[in-house]
């Protein structure tokens, strides 16, 4: 029983940091339709900005977050209008998107290679203090990760439904036409949401930190999975990327623990597959 316990809590400290990842990549999809294949590479390069802030500047661990967080988001909005946006011209294909995305992978690991080295780089746990009861240990820094990643999924509903510009996001994902002729900058909503993804996936990066090595290929695996999620959530709907994300770090936790580490990844797929057998939408994606 105790095993269970300890596997579950692991699984949500994973789907914590799934879902603030699917979350940036639903939006993406949501508001602009890009498939984003590089969303990894911004997660991956967001841990190597928090290692670099905390290492070398010696920055409080939360505050080095907040700051990857704000770099990473003008990287994004800059990343964005310099090779999405003019794949969206007159003659862009469904093609023009992913092969943007797969430019900016390699880019971005042979600047990475570059500027870090291939050695894999640990930052170390940040809070030692340990939790016991019913035969379980949990970290602080775990409950610390599910904590944040909890108040920014909150944070994040209250600004699209609360606030104009949020609603501005929200008007756009339901119909861009329209929205355009209700005088909504789509343009710029696309911009700031993309810089929302990026920075969503960064603090991510910067949560798992602590419990990860920081390594050129950590965001391979982010970006199949982020995919899965929005898939099996719903493509574009965001309640579905959270639970997606909870869902998907639940399986991938009991899966290794309880069968092999080799074999998560089919029952994953598997389940993936199954759901759609079942919901070609996904769990809330709309008909």
């Amino acid at each position: 029983m105790s095993m269970l316990l300890q596997t579950t809590i692991n699984g949500i400290v994973i789907g914590s940091a799934f879902s603030l990842v699917a979350l940036g990549l639903t939006m993406i999809w949501g508001i602009m339709h890009i498939s984003n294949f590089a969303h990894g590479s911004f997660y991956m390069i967001g841990g190597y900005v928090i290692w670099t802030i905390i290492t070398l500047l010696g920055v409080d661990f939360w505050l080095a977050i907040l700051i990857t967080a704000v770099v990473m988001a003008i990287f994004g909005a800059i990343v964005e209008r310099l090779t999405f946006r003019p794949a969206e011209g007159p003659f862009s294909t469904p093609l023009s998107s992913l092969i943007v995305s797969i430019g900016l992978i390699m880019i971005f690991n042979n600047s990475v290679l570059a500027i870090w080295g291939a050695r894999p780089e640990t930052l170390g746990a940040i809070n030692i203090q340990e939790f016991h009861f019913l035969n379980v240990t949990v970290t602080l820094q775990r409950v610390l990760i599910v904590v944040a990643a909890v108040i920014l999924i909150a944070l994040l509903q209250f600004f699209l439904k609360r606030t104009t510009l949020g609603m501005s996001i929200e008007a756009t994902a339901q119909n861009a036409e329209s929205a355009r002729l209700m005088g909504i900058n789509t343009s710029r909503v696309g911009s700031i949401v993309f810089a929302m993804g990026v920075s969503l996936a960064a603090i991510a990066a910067g949560l798992m930190a602590p419990l990860t090595n920081i390594n050129i290929g950590m965001g391979d695996h982010m970006t199949t999975y982020g995919f899965v999620i929005i898939i099996l959530g719903g493509m574009g709907s965001i309640p579905g990327a959270i639970i997606g994300g909870f869902i998907l770090g639940l399986i991938s936790s009991l899966s290794a623990t309880y069968l092999t580490a080799n074999y998560y990844e089919v029952i994953v797929f598997g389940v993936l597959i199954l759901i759609l057998a079942i919901k070609p939408t996904g769990l809330f994606g709309a008909k």
